[in-house]
């Protein structure tokens, strides 16, 4: 079963791909078949769906005399009804509806409409017109920041594999949008009985106050109403949520895994590495030779590198969180994959970009296998030789900015690679 934190890998690589063809100025037109191969295959694969039976295609609706998608089957039960629509293509009510309906007679309680860019829930169960049964709209284009990314994973993980089995996907987020809902609307009435209860309690406690001004406290004290859902293994919501994250953000950085566009180039792969927050450590980096990264693990890396990031990643997730327990799974995982990456990942030959925080980017290539220098700056570390040449970003390409100046400390553009050899050369 596909873990949380491998999938936070697998979900920011697929929407790092969506990020890059829709930053394309002259883009080529996907049909709804190449929407699906290109990014809705590839997310629901991300969210856990991997084994055979886990997805059925073209299941035929009787009664409408039409095929629906995917169905999606966990633990030998239709689950999620999706419907595909092209990516250019904008979707409305009748999209909506149309895989409402087919839930309806297929007996499935939740459906997705999604053009790869979007993804809009629907709780088919719901009784009411349609937009009550809307319970979130995702875009996956839109995000900018680690917080805004966690966000959107933390909304489509509620349809992953593992959170059907864990706690029926999306219905310990609905039961808690509809207890925030219910309080809200009972704590800020001041006519309702719980708060004249409360106003009782108060004075026996010889605080005197009305129930208008305890309705005023709850108004607000209670917080936007918009928020994300965890939930436990145990299917217990830590927080309450009523989301629509119809703006939610979508792709910037991209994980340790390259995006299919990357995995189609044979050969030399193309990294944008950041030097330290805001490129602090660039001029020294420049001047030693190297390139590395930190994360507070405080250990020689040599003898636990294997060839694949998810055994690494399992065994020093739990490091990075010991001594960050601010962070939560994701960035952790996050961060331990984008030092596999650096340590491991880069092959002697690949070609960093670095920027120097002035606008430009350095360009060198990895010299030498992963090494630790202790104490130091950057104490993960592999030699580079750094061209003579400069990159301007200026000169970039808006897609080609738009990944080189995504979150996160490593991404990577081997899908740019002709552009950027062009801007190596002068070209």
């Amino acid at each position: 079963m596909t873990t949380k934190s491998e999938g936070a890998h697998d979900v920011r690589k697929v929407l790092q791909s969506v990020k890059d063809f829709g930053a394309q100025t002259h883009r080529p037109k996907l049909s709804e078949a190449d929407t699906r191969a290109h990014f809705i295959d590839p997310l629901l694969r991300a969210l856990g769906y991997r084994q055979i039976g886990d997805v059925q295609h073209e299941v035929y609706v009787e009664t409408a005399k039409q095929f629906l998608d995917y169905q999606l089957v966990v633990d030998a039960l239709p689950r999620v009804a999706v419907e595909a629509k092209a990516f250019d293509v904008a979707l409305n009510d009748s999209h909506g509806a149309q895989v409402v309906q087919y839930c309806s007679v297929l007996g499935i309680e939740w459906a997705i409409v999604t053009n790869g860019r979007e993804w809009r829930l629907y709780h088919g169960f719901a009784k009411g017109p349609l937009h009550e049964k809307q319970l979130a709209s995702v875009d996956l284009v839109d995000w900018e920041s680690e917080d805004q990314f966690g966000a959107v994973f933390e909304q489509l993980w509620m349809l992953s594999k593992e959170a059907f089995q864990i706690s029926g996907g999306p219905a310990a987020w609905l039961v808690a949008k509809q207890l925030d809902g219910a309080l809200r609307k009972t704590l800020i009435d001041a006519s309702s009985p719980e708060l004249k209860y409360i106003r009782k309690r108060l004075g026996d406690q010889a605080i005197t106050v009305s129930t208008e001004a305890l309705a005023a406290w709850f108004n607000a004290n209670l917080g936007a109403a918009e928020s994300t859902v965890q939930v436990t293994a145990s299917g217990a919501a830590n927080a309450v949520v009523p989301v629509r994250l119809a703006t939610a953000p979508a792709p910037a950085p991209v994980s340790p895994v390259t995006s299919k566009k990357d995995a189609a180039t044979p050969g030399t792969s193309y990294y944008r590495l950041m030097l330290g927050r805001g490129s602090l450590h660039a001029a020294e980096c420049l001047a030693g030779g190297f390139v590395g990264t930190d994360f507070g693990i405080d250990q020689d890396l040599s003898n636990a590198l294997p060839d694949d990031w998810r055994p690494f990643n399992k065994q020093f997730v739990p490091v990075y969180l010991a001594s960050h327990p601010d962070k939560k799974a994701v960035a952790a995982g996050l961060a331990c994959g984008a030092l596999w990456v650096v340590s491991k990942g880069m092959k002697v030959g690949d070609v960093v970009v670095c920027p120097n925080g002035n606008g430009q980017y350095h360009v060198g290539r990895v010299a030498g296998d992963y090494r630790y220098q202790a104490g130091g700056v950057l104490p993960h570390r592999r030699s580079v030789s750094w061209l003579a040449t400069t990159i301007e970003r200026s000169a970039m390409s808006k897609p080609l900015r738009n990944s080189t100046g995504s979150i996160g400390t490593v991404a990577n553009v081997t899908g740019y690679r002709d552009e950027i050899e062009n801007l190596i050369a002068g070209n």
